[in-house]
């Protein structure tokens, strides 16, 4: 639910810049916003921190996770 709300408050503060038209580097900030937190899926069990997520904010994995998709 966090992801799609920043996603959609990027996508509304987009709107209001009137340089700002649709294209490929609007599309690219908004999938940045739905991507942001994805370093979670590697520190946090369902109601924990893992061990890795106990060494390492989850902000430093969100690239290794997304590096091979990428």
């Amino acid at each position: 639910m966090h992801s799609l709300e920043v996603a959609q408050m990027v996508k509304h503060n987009l709107s209001l810049i009137e340089s700002v038209v649709r294209n490929a580097e609007q599309d690219i900030t908004i999938l940045a916003a739905l991507l942001h937190d994805i370093g979670k899926t590697e520190t946090l069990a369902l109601k924990q921190h893992t061990d890795l997520g106990r060494l390492v904010d989850h902000e430093k994995l969100t690239l290794l996770v997304l590096a091979e998709p990428l």
